[in-house]
C-alpha cells in the first residue's frame, strides 16, 4: 500500500540532503596539487553521470522508434521524445552559457584564452547540473512509494543517499583551499540535493516518460557544459598526471557507488520475486511462449533458456526504461520486472535480422 505523506517527506529528505556529507571538504586547507586532484575527481564523477544519463535517454528514443515501426506507438510520440531530448540538452547548455556570460563571469576572466574558471562559479554550475539529475532520481523514488513497492523504494532512498554524498564531494572540490562561507555551502547543497526531495514528492503523484526524459536531457546538457569548463584545467596548470589521476578516481568512485545501488536493488528484488518466476525458451528463430502474462505491481523474474545455435537477445519495449538481456549460446538470461501499469508490451530479439525472422512476442500486464 502507498506510504503516508510524512514518511515520504522524511524519505525524500534523506535521499537528497546527504549531499551535505560531501560538502565539508570545501573547508580543508590543502596544497594546490591536491585541490587540482579533487577538482579533476569531480570531473570524473560528472563524466560518469553524463554517460549514464545520455545512455538512458538515447535508449528511450531508440525504444520508441522500434515501437513506432511495430505500430505500437504513433510517430508523434517519437518526434515529441526527440524534441524533448534535443531541446532539453541544447537548452540547458546554452542557458548556462548565457547565465555565466551575463551574470557570473568575472571581468578579469572574460578573455577566451588562458582564463582560470572561478571556483565559486564552477561549484554553482556543478550543483545546478547535479540538481537536474537528482530531480529525476527523486521521481523514481516517489513512483515506487506511490505504487506500494515500499522495500524497493526504501532501498533506492539508501542507494541514492550514498550516491548524493559522492556528488557533494564533486560540488565542493573546486572550493578547496578557499574560504567559502557556510551560507554558500548550504545554498550549493540545497541546489544539488533539494531536487531529489522535490522529485520524491512529485513522483508520488504520478510521472511520465516525458517528464523523466526532459529532466535527464536538461541534466546531460548542463553536465556537458560543466565538463567543458573543467576538462582543460590540469593542462593549463601544467600538472597533467595529477589531473588524470583525479579524473580516474572520480569516475570509478561514481561507478562503484552505482554498482552498490544496482547490486542491492537486485538482491532486494530477487527476495520479493522468489514466488513469481516464469520460464521461457529462445531458439533459431523464436520465443516460446510468444505471450507471457504477469500482474501490475508484482515483481517477477523471467528465466529464458537459449536452445538455438547462435546468441540471441531479449529486449522488452514500452515500459519506460528499455529492458534488455543477451541470451548466450546454450546459456540462460533473466529479466527482472516490476510492471507499473497494465498493458501489452512487445519483446523482440534485436540481433541483426532476428526480428525479421519472427523473434518477437508480447508481455501482457493485467490489473493487480
Amino acid at each position: 500500500m502507498p506510504m503516508d505523506s510524512g514518511t515520504i517527506l522524511i524519505a525524500g529528505a534523506i535521499a537528497g540532503f546527504t549531499i551535505y556529507l560531501g560538502l565539508p571538504i570545501a573547508f580543508l586547507r590543502v596544497s594546490e596539487r591536491f585541490r587540482l586532484f579533487c577538482t579533476a575527481a569531480s570531473v570524473g564523477v560528472l563524466l560518469y553521470l553524463f554517460v549514464e544519463i545520455s545512455y538512458h535517454v538515447i535508449e528511450q528514443v531508440e525504444s520508441t522508434l522500434k515501437l513506432v515501426l511495430m505500430d505500437y506507438r504513433s510517430p508523434g510520440d517519437l518526434y515529441s521524445l526527440i524534441g524533448i531530448f534535443v531541446g532539453g540538452f541544447c537548452g540547458s547548455l546554452l542557458l548556462l552559457l548565457f547565465f555565466e556570460t551575463r551574470f557570473i563571469r568575472k571581468e578579469e576572466g572574460d578573455h577566451p584564452t588562458g582564463r582560470t574558471p572561478s571556483p565559486g562559479r564552477l561549484s554553482l554550475m556543478i550543483a545546478i547540473g547535479i540538481g537536474l539529475h537528482n530531480f529525476s532520481e527523486g521521481l523514481v523514488i516517489g513512483q515506487q512509494f506511490a505504487q506500494g513497492a515500499l522495500s524497493l523504494g526504501y532501498l533506492l532512498v539508501i542507494g541514492f543517499a550514498l550516491h548524493n554524498a559522492t556528488e557533494g564531494f564533486g560540488i565542493a572540490a573546486p572550493l578547496q583551499g578557499g574560504r567559502p562561507s557556510i551560507w554558500r555551502i548550504a545554498l550549493l547543497g540545497l541546489i544539488g540535493g533539494g531536487p531529489t526531495f522535490l522529485g520524491t514528492i512529485l513522483g508520488t503523484r504520478g510521472g511520465s516518460e516525458w517528464t523523466e526524459a526532459l529532466f535527464l536531457s536538461l541534466a546531460a546538457g548542463a553536465i556537458l557544459y560543466i565538463i567543458g569548463e573543467l576538462i582543460h584545467l590540469g593542462r593549463r596548470r601544467g600538472v597533467h598526471w595529477v589531473a588524470s589521476y583525479g579524473l580516474l578516481t572520480g569516475f570509478f568512485l561514481a561507478f562503484a557507488s552505482d554498482l552498490v545501488i544496482e547490486g542491492a536493488t537486485t538482491q532486494t528484488f530477487l527476495a520479493e520475486a522468489t514466488e513469481k518466476e516464469l520460464r521461457m525458451q529462445a531458439g533459431d528463430f523464436f520465443f516460446t511462449p510468444r505471450e507471457v502474462e504477469v500482474r501490475a505491481g508484482e515483481p517477477v523474474k523471467i528465466l529464458i533458456e537459449n536452445l538455438g545455435e547462435v546468441e540471441h537477445e531479449i529486449e522488452l519495449l514500452g515500459m519506460g526504461q528499455p529492458i534488455e538481456q543477451v541470451i548466450p549460446w546454450k546459456g540462460r538470461a533473466a529479466l527482472l520486472l516490476y510492471p507499473r501499469q497494465p498493458g501489452r508490451f512487445p519483446f523482440i530479439c534485436d540481433m541483426p535480422g532476428h526480428l525479421m525472422k519472427g523473434m518477437r512476442g508480447t508481455l501482457v500486464v493485467r490489473d493487480s
